[in-house]
């Protein structure tokens, strides 16, 4: 029988209530079928924010930025207080990575203010420990059933 993990991520989603915080479309616009506007993720800014405590930085996973790396690059972020700036964009598999060096040893909170939205969310940590040596199925949508996938 498979483990089934339900974590907490610490995400952020903009509320759609300016134009520059709608993402831009990813692919060709002829690719786009019917139900592509009902998909498409144009306003998480980031999915989780953690603490990788080998590098000692903290991470923000996020989708494609696009033009929010425009928004990121002009947002003021904060972690247990203390005012820190980017130290890299990275992109990654389907996304990309927004690290921060850690001023503190075991963050907390992760604040972040710009002049079309502001929030806090918590640091989480890393969780080698539980998925170390085995294979997991990370799924972000709300939408996604499990039930079909076996172990092995």
């Amino acid at each position: 029988m498979a483990q089934v993990l339900n974590l907490t991520l610490s995400s952020y989603v903009f509320d759609g209530s300016h134009s520059a915080l709608q993402r831009d479309r990813l692919g060709n616009h002829s690719e786009r079928d019917a139900t592509y506007y009902n998909r498409y993720d144009f306003h998480t800014f980031f999915y989780d924010c953690y603490h990788d405590c080998e590098a000692n930085e903290v991470v923000l996973v996020c989708p494609s930025l696009l033009n929010f790396e425009h928004v990121a690059k002009k947002t003021v972020y904060f972690i247990d207080g203390t005012e820190t700036p980017i130290k890299s964009i990275d992109p990654i598999s389907r996304g990309d990575v927004i690290r921060f060096d850690c001023p503190v040893g075991n963050p907390k909170k992760f604040k972040f203010g710009h002049d079309l939205f502001s929030g806090e969310v918590n640091v989480n940590v890393q969780r080698h420990d539980v998925f170390e040596g085995k294979n997991a199925i990370y799924a972000i949508s709300r939408a996604t059933n499990l039930n079909g996938c076996k172990n092995g």
